[in-house]
């Protein structure tokens, strides 16, 4: 005889730190469901126990191979969308500090404020342009955290500790993106140069 299963996901996101929640998958012919993960890293299944471990998204599947009496049922299967435990800096780095460097030479507090993570090295790094008499930086900036701050600063001098300087920058908006399901602006800093003086642009990322 035929079966049929019947699972859902309720609901279908959760965030890192998440605790774990019993899934409940049934076939009516009263035979026990199998459940899978596609992706462990973000959500492993036990038994019927999901545990969430990581951000990004997970294909859970019900299965059940038959018996005697029954055929095997058509697999059911749910998508399931983890997000970043938070948009804090310490939800993001438990226990780091924002000096600390990632494996890709960026402090942390550079990955956190341009998109990156510990696990993931994928920065979104600012790039730099010279073109029509201008300087560039073209970045991305987090916005959801009030105590965090990204300015462009100039100076002509990188031997002056004291002589960089936020005045004569335009930052133009460029839209947002998406980076981890976090949207984040893209800006555009640019100074004016000449051929007598030299100009240095840079981003002072700091934690109020």
């Amino acid at each position: 005889a035929p079966q049929t299963i019947t699972f859902g996901l309720s609901p279908a996101t959760a965030k890192v730190g998440d605790s774990s929640r019993t899934l409940i998958a049934t076939s009516d012919a009263d035979l026990p469901v199998t459940l899978t993960s596609s992706s462990p890293s973000v959500a492993s299944v036990s038994g019927y126990t999901l545990t969430i471990n990581g951000a990004g998204t997970a294909t859970i599947t019900a299965s059940q191979g038959g018996n005697a009496n029954y055929l095997p049922a058509d697999p059911v299967s749910q998508v399931l969308t983890v997000s970043p435990a938070g948009t804090s800096f310490s939800a993001l780095f438990p226990g780091a500090s924002p000096t600390d460097v990632g494996s890709d030479g960026m402090a942390y507090l550079l990955k956190y404020a341009f998109g990156g993570t510990t696990t993931n090295d994928r920065v979104e790094w600012p790039v730099s342009g010279l073109s029509n008499n201008e300087l560039s930086l073209i970045y991305v900036a987090r916005t959801n955290d009030t105590n965090l701050s990204i300015l462009p600063e100039r100076s002509t001098d990188l031997s002056a500790a004291s002589g960089w300087t936020n005045t004569g920058i335009t930052v133009s908006n460029l839209g947002i993106t998406n980076i981890g399901g976090t949207d984040f602006a893209r800006r555009k800093a640019v100074i004016p140069t000449t051929n007598s003086v030299r100009q240095f642009l840079r981003l002072k990322v700091r934690s109020n």
